[in-house]
C-alpha cells in the first residue's frame, strides 16, 4: 500500500505540473478563458492536501488505512475530473 501511494503521488505531481505549465503556456485549455485559473487553483490545492496527508501519515509511523485510502481516492477522483474537464466536458469557449 505504501508503494502504491508513493507512485500515485509522483504521478499526480507530474500530472499537475503538466497541467499547470500547459495551461500557462497556452497548449492546454479547459475552455473557460480566465475560468481556467479555477482549475489550476483546484489542482494545486488538491496537491497540497495530498502532500500534507502523505507527510502526516509518514510522521505518525503507523499505517493508517483510512487516511491512505482517502488519499488514494482523492488522487484518482481529481485525475478523472481534470481529464474529463480537459477533454469531453470542456467549456463553450
Amino acid at each position: 500500500m505504501k508503494n502504491l501511494l508513493k507512485g500515485l503521488i509522483c504521478i499526480y505531481t507530474v500530472f499537475t505540473l503538466i497541467i499547470i505549465f500547459g495551461t500557462l503556456n497556452g497548449t492546454l485549455s479547459f475552455g473557460h478563458g480566465l475560468g481556467d485559473l479555477y482549475y489550476l487553483i483546484f489542482s494545486v490545492l488538491i496537491l497540497i492536501i495530498v502532500l500534507f496527508t502523505f507527510l502526516f501519515r509518514r510522521k505518525k509511523l503507523n499505517e493508517n488505512l483510512v487516511l491512505t485510502s482517502f488519499t488514494i481516492i482523492l488522487i484518482l477522483l481529481t485525475i478523472i475530473i481534470l481529464l474529463l474537464k480537459l477533454t469531453f466536458l470542456r467549456g463553450p469557449e
